[in-house]
């Protein structure tokens, strides 16, 4: 069994965990680790997330954003087509990109703007599970919560570089958030 599926399915409870029916995901252009992951593991309903929470309301279809919204409410931006929400409120979500071949990002429809996540959905699995393991293990903060944020964000850089070095990355300021938060 891959670590990273083992993690995910190790932290959140069974019943947690959202998983994609094969037809929604067969066809998808994203690699077959991916698809068995979103068939055999699947994401949490929902986790706190920035201030928030980041909720995945739409594994079981995986919606395109025209299916989502009608298409003179918004200008799609190009390659936005190419976008299968896992979740959507408001003004955006959070979507599999399958040009990209499966790269997870945020998007802000309203603005036009997108934000890295992670390289694939299971790593996305896998940071969210790593994010409330060390947040339930130092619920009150403090210097050793920050000594083990620090240390999160170096695994996860070396297990998904991208996600902690890219330009548009959104976990460096989640987790720099949660440190000024701590103090």
């Amino acid at each position: 069994m891959d670590e990273i599926f083992s993690f995910v399915r190790h932290i959140f409870r069974e019943e947690d965990l959202q998983r994609s029916p094969s037809q929604v995901v067969r066809p998808l252009r994203i690699s077959d680790r991916s698809k068995a992951f979103l068939l055999t593991v699947g994401l949490p309903r929902w986790i706190p997330f920035g201030g928030g929470e980041l909720e995945f309301t739409l594994m079981d279809r995986l919606p395109v954003l025209n299916d989502l919204l009608p298409k003179d409410d918004y200008v799609i931006k190009p390659g936005w087509e190419d976008y299968r929400f896992m979740s959507f409120q408001y003004d955006g979500g959070y979507a599999l990109n399958e040009g990209d071949g499966g790269q997870v990002w945020g998007l802000s429809v309203d603005r036009g703007r997108n934000e890295f996540l992670n390289s694939s959905v299971e790593l996305l699995g896998w940071f969210a599970a790593e994010w409330i393991r060390v947040g339930s293990a130092y619920p009150d903060g403090g210097d050793a919560f920050i000594k083990e944020l620090r240390a999160m964000q170096k695994r996860m850089e070396e297990i998904d570089p991208p996600a902690i070095n890219d330009e548009l990355a959104v976990w460096p300021y989640v987790i720099e958030d949660a440190e000024l938060f701590a103090r």
